[in-house]
């Protein structure tokens, strides 16, 4: 093998070795005779250093011997010192060093650095969360890329997990967003969850009792601002309007309806039950035989059995309205009819 060298001194730079391919010139030391030549190393470097944009820049770091640092791969001159990255714009700049052993420079070797664009803040489809005391809240999201939550706009570690609203407690409560891109994070966008109380129940008598009739009852009234009724305890949609019960029924039914309001600035309310009996009393007992009344004796009163409690209406007739006394006339002889009919609740 022959080589080509430049002598300076006891060293050597070699320029072309026949029997291998070498495709710079490098530089070697000239150690004895017959001489054997070493190659000066390239110094160690990380590459490439990673900067966000407007972060602040420490100046680079190789390892080696007497380094020289250079902004272009080959010429120019040499800074005064290790350059300090700019980090004002966006974008990969290159630097290269050398190391000098025994007046030899090595080949230089390139750092990349890349300086990368603050990422927008991740997009809140629903900046304003807003959730009613005690409801069960849905979840909160944004969109971006490796989101992360806080309590506060600057400072403090971010949350372990996407959090979940509080809704046992009127108020709001603020997040803050960002999202990160090539490890950059961007600015914090700011996600309200707002809580608000119920409304006060609406005013309603419960319960409220009804005789059986064919004749129908008017529908329900409750005070307060925006009722609303249902049909049970569970349903989510209102009815269309104030029930009205059905009073025309064949054995006492109880009916449970449930009514809301909602007052200004609050959430609605909760469902407050409307219990609804209609009392169908059975006919009364009365004797299968006639009671009879010698002329002009005292009579006693007649009776009746039904329902505990109930009290007795007298008639004349099958249809009138007027009652008389259970207690029948004997000043005249004759036949009389009596009807009765019992009274429970009213």
């Amino acid at each position: 093998m022959s080589c080509t060298f430049i002598k300076r001194g006891i060293l050597f730079t070699l320029l072309l070795c026949s029997g291998f391919q070498i495709s710079k010139a490098e530089s070697f030391i000239f150690t004895k005779d017959p001489f054997v030549v070493q190659a000066i190393a390239l110094p160690t470097v990380t590459s490439p250093v990673n900067y966000c944009q407007d972060e602040v820049a420490s100046p680079l770091t190789a390892t080696g011997t007497d380094l020289s640092w250079y902004t272009t791969a080959t010429g120019g001159t040499k800074l005064a010192a290790a350059p300090t990255p700019a980090t004002t714009a966006a974008g990969t700049t290159s630097y290269y060093v050398t190391e000098t052993v025994d007046d030899v420079e090595s080949a230089r070797v390139e750092i990349k650095v890349i300086v990368s664009e603050i990422p927008a803040p991740p997009v809140l489809t629903t900046p304003v969360y807003t959730f009613c005391k005690g409801s069960v809240p849905t979840n909160l999201s944004a969109v971006g890329t490796s989101v992360q939550w806080y309590t506060a706009p600057t400072g403090g570690s971010p949350l372990t997990s996407v959090p979940v609203a509080n809704t046992s407690i009127v108020g709001t409560t603020s997040y803050y967003l960002t999202q990160t891109v090539n490890n950059c994070e961007s600015p914090r966008v700011k996600m309200d969850v707002v809580v608000t109380d119920l409304s006060a129940e609406p005013t309603v008598t419960s319960p409220t009792t009804y005789c059986a009739s064919t004749t129908p009852v008017t529908a329900l009234v409750a005070a307060g601002t925006a009722v609303q009724w249902y049909a049970t305890a569970t349903a989510t949609t209102p009815l269309a309007s104030a029930p009205i019960p059905n009073v025309n029924v064949s054995v006492t039914t109880t009916y449970k309806y449930y009514v809301t309001q909602t007052e200004a600035g609050v959430c609605e309310s909760a469902k407050k039950e409307v219990v609804v009996t209609v009392t169908k009393l059975a006919l009364p007992t009365v004797s299968a035989e006639a009671v009879e009344f010698c002329l002009n004796e005292v009579a006693t009163g007649l009776t009746a059995t039904g329902v505990a409690g109930a009290t007795w209406n007298w008639y004349a007739s099958s249809t009138g309205t007027e009652t008389v006394s259970n207690i029948p006339a004997t000043t005249t002889a004759g036949n009389k009819i009596y009807y009765v009919s019992q009274i429970k609740d009213g």
